[in-house]
């Protein structure tokens, strides 16, 4: 399991951060918090783990000599409930509002707001000091976490709950590679919950959402069962009908191929990473007949690819085989003439006749699964294929 780091100079705004990420994370990865105001941090688990995530980028100079080469370091962006923030803009052009908050996470509100176009302030924040400017303001911004700074000040706009934004999420997801479909999901859901400011990055990931949903939609409607892996046979899509064919439950996002009950027999062909087509299988334990295709898509970045299986019964291939032959039939698209239709008292006709109608037997009596049907004899000329025999016609 992954190990991540979760550094803050306050315990209160730490506990905060590591509730939400054990909540998307706690499956995925262990998770510790330090406090750098209260405690001084491990180089032992430092040196091992795979995430360092700060919520102040200062901190990084004061522990980038504990960390190891393989970690990776994310810095928490946040956001605060939209409702909170479109309360910003009533308010006139010009206006001088103070923040609350220490030099860094004020730079870092300003920037956030203005995202969001509220562009109607002139920002004041407190120097590396902690002195105010002098300058005169009209008011106080806040949230739920500011720290009590300033005496007398009666704060008039409050953002609320800071929680962590969705692109940090998304960072951390990718740069642990833990990233797939049930964690975009929980991340979006985390989103939803508290109504977040609706970013760019939000923005696009809610096109990107309704893509794959009608994606997953159209996989649904095709009557294959259908499941693509990353080349670490992890399960990043799949369709109702292979769940279908494998009597599976719950979702598969995320989960290996060796995890999804009932594929243990398809190991063997999955394991050999190769392109197959048209295979025929015998699953599960020889009761049943797949036709098996598994194809290897390379992905958009060049660095991998992902392997999509399609499977679908034989027996299933075989009635829709029938079906149509039957509808092309009562529309008429049948042979004309029959063997009986055949005039000739040429002895190498009648025997050319007598192969053709043998043949012509095996074609029409053949099925998928090597059985054979108990039809007519008297086939349609057209219906017979000159395999390995050649018939000669003689002309009289």
């Amino acid at each position: 399991m992954k190990k991540m780091v979760l550094f803050t100079y306050r315990p209160e705004i730490g506990k905060i951060y590591y509730d939400d990420l054990s909540l998307l994370f706690g499956r995925y990865m262990e998770i510790r918090t330090c406090f750098l105001n209260e405690e001084e941090p491990s180089a032992e688990y430092l040196s091992h783990a795979d995430i360092i995530l700060v919520s102040n980028s200062e901190i990084i100079n004061k522990i980038h000599y504990l960390i190891g080469e393989q970690a990776k370091i994310v810095t928490i962006d946040f956001s605060y409930p939209e409702m909170n923030i479109e309360q910003m803009r009533k308010f006139p052009a010009g206006t001088y509002a103070l923040m609350c908050f220490d030099p860094f996470i004020s730079r870092k509100m300003i920037s956030l707001l203005y995202e969001q176009g509220i562009n109607n302030f002139i920002w004041l924040y407190p120097r590396e000091d902690g002195k105010v400017p002098d300058t005169e303001y009209d008011v106080v911004v806040v949230d739920d976490y500011s720290q009590n700074l300033f005496d007398n000040l009666k704060p008039v706009i409050s953002l609320g709950n800071r929680k962590i934004a969705f692109s940090t999420l998304l960072k951390i997801a990718q740069e642990a590679d833990i990233i797939n479909k049930e964690l975009e999901n929980m991340f979006l859901r985390y989103c939803c919950s508290y109504k977040g400011a609706s970013t760019l990055v939000n923005n696009i990931y809610n096109d990107m959402s309704a893509f794959h949903s009608q994606i997953r939609l159209i996989l649904d409607y095709i009557d294959s069962g259908i499941i693509i892996l990353t080349d670490r046979m992890e399960v990043v899509e799949y369709n109702s009908r292979f769940m279908d064919l494998f009597h599976v439950t719950g979702e598969l996002y995320g989960k290996k191929i060796e995890e999804v009950p009932g594929t243990g027999e398809l190991l063997t062909y999955i394991e050999k990473r190769k392109s197959y087509r048209n295979k025929l299988i015998m699953y599960p334990a020889g009761k049943a007949s797949l036709v098996y295709n598994m194809e290897c898509i390379i992905r958009g970045d060049n660095q991998g690819c992902n392997y999509m299986i399609i499977l679908q019964e034989a027996e299933e291939i075989e009635n829709k085989s029938h079906s149509l032959k039957r509808q092309l039939s009562t529309k008429g698209y049948t042979s004309k003439y029959r063997f009986s239709d055949i005039r000739t008292e040429s002895p190498a006709m009648i025997s050319c006749i007598k192969k053709a109608e043998r043949i012509a037997r095996i074609d029409n009596d053949f099925n998928y699964g090597g059985e054979r049907n108990r039809k007519r004899t008297d086939g349609p000329v057209t219906s017979f294929s000159l395999r390995k025999e050649k018939l000669s016609f003689c002309q009289h």
